[in-house]
């Protein structure tokens, strides 16, 4: 199995760099928008969150099994005698998710869990591991409101199709210092009315098989339920996800074009 992360960061990489760096099933790929850095693949100045993960995502060559996606402030640690990198091949050879994530215990919505990994939507968008049949699926991300928190949002959302293939894992815990909490009173306000402004945008696509929640609120508190009933299912190593989003999303929506127009989406270029 090969990987490559791929991080957006102000002036350079994050903590355990080299270490991901040096190891041969990995490749990392990070770009910077407040200073250039000799190893970045671009400095992108002051450009938002989304435009940078879009950035990585179209240019980032299609030959790689799963696309990590990372901030700059996480910190990784392998729960198991295995090293970070080791274990996440590890949990993705076992399941083959559509998408994985890193259990974090300072995300106040999940649960203090350990052991076998568990289905989990609505996770921090921090980490997000995406299967190579999906990376068209979720970017480019439209976005016309600030590209920050209403995109993570977004992101969210497009995962529904895939509930039962969408794992998180506490093999590995990935703690990032920037929390929801942290933010002031004026910049949580923003982001959550930005959040709702994304979700009316996003929610005439809706199916009847969505969730359907008028706010992103409610939509999230469903799909906090729904992880409860959900049981994570294996997939074969050669699995295509996406076959079946046709049945959750009108695709005509604006944010689908680059995904309706890519008749290969399975395969690698």
């Amino acid at each position: 199995m090969k990987l490559v992360m791929l991080e957006t960061t102000p002036a350079g990489p994050l903590p355990g760099y080299r270490e991901f760096a040096g190891h041969s099933a990995l490749d990392v790929r990070f770009v910077t928008y407040r200073e250039p850095h000799p190893d970045a693949v671009a400095f992108r100045r002051g450009e938002n969150w989304i435009s940078n993960r879009n950035f990585l995502a179209a240019t980032v060559p299609r030959r790689y099994d799963y696309y990590w996606f990372t901030e700059y402030d996480v910190k990784y640690t392998s729960r198991t005698d295995a090293g970070v990198v080791d274990q996440i091949i590890a949990d993705l050879e076992a399941y083959h998710p559509a998408v994985m994530v890193c259990y974090d215990i300072t995300k106040h919505d999940y649960e203090r869990i350990e052991g076998e990994p568990r289905t989990f939507l609505m996770s921090n968008n921090q980490v997000k591991i995406i299967h190579h049949s999906l990376l068209d699926w979720f970017f480019p991300q439209c976005f016309q409101i600030e590209g920050q928190w209403e995109n993570c949002h977004l992101h969210n959302v497009l995962e529904y199709p895939f509930r039962h293939h969408v794992m998180m894992t506490s093999n590995v815990h990935a703690r990032g210092m920037i929390r929801e909490a942290a933010a002031s009173p004026d910049t949580a306000a923003l982001g959550f009315a930005n959040m709702q402004r994304m979700h009316d945008w996003i929610r005439p696509s809706f199916t009847a098989l969505m969730p359907q929640g008028e706010t992103h609120q409610e939509y999230k508190a469903a799909c906090l339920a729904a992880n409860k009933a959900t049981a994570l299912r294996r997939s074969p190593a050669d699995v295509v996800y996406g076959d079946d989003v046709a049945d959750y999303f009108d695709l005509t929506h604006k944010q689908f074009k680059h995904w309706t127009i890519n008749n290969k989406h399975g395969e690698q270029k």
